[in-house]
């Protein structure tokens, strides 16, 4: 790959940042990750004495209305300002203008944020420090031709490179595949190319019940998808092909109402009426330990429970602290799965953003490609 860390780039003149900020407000320690992350760039950048502006990543532009309120935006602004002095502009151009005074964070507001590559390949700054993963989705919908040599990386971005190369690799085996989470169809699509990378997956969450109802089993009232079952019997089909074991809850934490007052209890793996899973159980933590123990490298997406509930929360933090303590060769993904994670003090790799690693492991986007 030909992108330059930043470790090997000489700063000498003016440079802009692109950095990360979570779609959700509700994920505030995900948000000072962030944050963290790109305090460190510039806290490195700037003994060179230059002027340093940068220009947060939103989600994808039809959901910025959506997705980020003026509120949330106010409080970037507020994490922010306790580091570095920041600005607001509606225009990545206007940073033109403020290219002689140092260290500002230059802030776009969400209503009005637009990425023109255009506007940002007619400002001459001698460098440009991709600190963000969704940079890398922005540039592929682009279409734009630029200079990628002003580019360079983070190390945050840099490791995450790496880590996804020795995935990627038939090294470090056994590898094993924890998928939970909602988002059922990113996962089949994931999973359809990539299954062969590993030696085990692990299907939780809503993904684990789709599979069980795929399988003929009762699942009671828990949430699936009807249309994605055909999918994913495929899915099962293909990994059995390329000789990757399929782990599917063997027990679960059932309730009748999703509701923080209803009352819990352990079910086996086929759920009766009215139950619904919002976890998985004792059991099943058991088997994916053993499991765990023996992988030497564990890519985990999405939480295996409904953690916005104090009863489904057990199971997700536990396989965590399981890959923690044994301390794996690990990714953890996914914006929910990784503020989580943050919350609860687990100190493990992260890369939030699951679409990074799919355009990463397919080189879809030319950035990716030598």
């Amino acid at each position: 790959m030909d992108l330059k860390r930043i470790e090997n780039v000489s700063f000498n003149q003016n440079c802009l940042i692109f950095f990360d900020i979570p779609s959700q407000s509700s994920e505030l320690n995900l948000l000072k990750f962030f944050i963290e992350r790109l305090i460190e760039t510039i806290e490195f950048i700037k003994l060179k004495n230059i002027s340093i502006h940068c220009v947060p990543i939103f989600v994808k532009e039809d959901q910025i209305s959506k997705e980020i309120d003026v509120e949330f935006f106010q409080l970037v602004e507020k994490e922010l300002s306790q580091y570095i002095p920041t600005k607001s502009t509606d225009s990545i151009a206007q940073t033109q203008n403020l290219k002689n005074e140092k260290q500002n964070v230059v802030l776009l507001h969400p209503k009005l944020f637009s990425f023109d590559w255009n506007s940002i390949n007619s400002i001459q700054y001698e460098n440009f420090v991709i600190n963000s993963y969704k940079f890398f989705d922005y540039f592929e919908a682009s279409k734009t031709k630029i200079n990628k040599s002003q580019f360079c990386i983070s190390s945050e971005i840099a490791e995450s490179m790496e880590l996804l190369d020795q995935l990627s690799k038939a090294t470090l085996k056994p590898k094993v595949g924890i998928f939970g989470g909602t988002q059922i169809q990113s996962t089949i699509e994931f999973l359809d190319k990539k299954v062969k990378l590993f030696q085990t997956i692990i299907l939780s969450g809503s993904i684990g019940i789709t599979a069980l109802k795929a399988n003929g089993l009762n699942v009671g009232n828990s949430p699936y998808s009807k249309e994605e079952i055909s999918n994913l019997f495929q899915i099962i089909n293909k990994a059995n092909f390329e000789e990757c074991e399929v782990e599917l809850p063997v027990d679960h934490i059932v309730v009748e109402k999703i509701s923080p007052k209803s009352s819990s209890k352990i079910s086996p793996r086929e759920i009766s009426n009215p139950f619904i899973a919002i976890d998985i159980g004792p059991k099943s933590i058991q088997k994916y330990e053993q499991i765990l123990k023996k992988a030497n490298f564990i890519l985990f997406h999405a939480p295996v429970g409904l953690i916005e509930l104090e009863k489904g929360r057990k199971g997700t933090l536990e396989l965590l602290k399981i890959i923690q303590k044994n301390k794996k060769t690990s990714i953890i993904t996914g914006n929910k799965l990784c503020d989580f994670c943050l919350e609860n003090k687990i100190s493990l790799k992260l890369i939030p953003d699951f679409e990074f690693i799919l355009n990463f492991l397919n080189q879809s986007s030319g950035f990716f490609k030598n």
